[in-house]
């Protein structure tokens, strides 16, 4: 079964990071939605709200679009990943890269970001990660 989890968490090897961890099938899947930015087939996706991800510390996470490659913004519920149709091309790939490896991770950098983004798969299985507070936890 298709599994991706998205959390946050400050201070995660020493940064404050968003962390996406999948299995194979949840990674294909992760990318293939967001190949949907890339086609234009819409210009937000709440990746939180997909039937395959879920978020066990309540963070919102949407993928945007834009015409500008911003990279992760913060906001009061989550976080907005603003990334053009090119940085969107080089997460999917990044996204395939570790689905193929199997237990390993990437950054997945932008111009800017608020925090590390990080994708990963076979690393952190159960219980998922419980580092430091979450502000949607207060």
């Amino acid at each position: 079964m298709a599994c991706v989890r998205v959390g946050y968490f400050e201070g995660f090897k020493g940064q404050d990071t968003l962390l996406i961890d999948g299995d194979t099938e949840g990674l294909s899947q992760l990318a293939r939605s967001l190949t949907g930015l890339i086609a234009g087939d819409r210009d937000v996706l709440p990746l939180h709200s997909l039937p395959f991800v879920s978020a066990p510390n309540g963070v919102e996470l949407s993928a945007h679009c834009a015409t500008k490659d911003l990279g992760m913004l913060r906001r009061p519920n989550g976080f907005e990943w603003r990334r053009s149709a090119r940085g969107w091309a080089g997460v999917v790939e990044q996204v395939l890269g570790v689905k193929e490896q199997g237990k390993c991770h990437q950054y997945l950098d932008a111009p800017s970001d608020a925090v590390v983004v990080m994708v990963s798969s076979g690393e952190y299985g159960e219980p998922w990660p419980r580092w430091g507070p979450t502000p949607w936890a207060k």
